[in-house]
């Protein structure tokens, strides 16, 4: 599937980590999530995992998944709180991370609350925030993403 383009020019790009309005502008229309977003500032955003699965992983485990000392983390990633980190990966392969100790959120029955609910920011972004006009980052397969986890954290 491929994402919608954005054609709204006064809307940020990239956008900032706490724009409601520009965050949910791409999640829409950049890359094509059908959100439920929460009636008031301090209420979630969230999305049905149908596009991707959420991998969730101890905050130490996550570290060594992102390999930022191998290079620029290119793996679309939300920090919780510092305790947390959550991976999306393409559907249907997140379920590898089960040897590392995490929980998989995947198809219409599972819900991930996104960035900017209270909590929950990007440590990377599922867009390209160096280009000059939005473009989705590819999701990782599963596989590859935990290539470089440990087996048992």
């Amino acid at each position: 599937m491929t994402p919608p383009s954005s054609s709204s020019s006064s809307v940020p790009w990239p956008p900032g980590p706490l724009d409601r309005q520009a965050l949910l502008h791409t999640y829409r229309n950049v890359l094509g999530w059908p959100l439920t977003p929460g009636a008031g500032p301090d209420e979630p955003t969230s999305v049905r995992c149908t596009l991707f699965d959420a991998v969730v992983l101890p905050h130490a485990v996550g570290v060594l998944c992102l390999g930022e000392d191998r290079g620029p983390a290119v793996r679309p990633a939300i920090d919780i709180g510092g305790e947390r980190l959550v991976f999306l990966t393409l559907p249907g392969t997140g379920h590898l991370a089960v040897r590392c100790g995490g929980l998989v959120l995947s198809g219409p029955g599972d819900v991930l609350r996104l960035p900017p609910t209270p909590g929950h920011s990007w440590r990377t972004p599922p867009w390209d925030p160096l280009r000059p006009g939005p473009l989705p980052l590819p999701l990782p397969h599963g596989a590859e993403l935990f290539r470089h986890a440990p087996q048992d954290p």
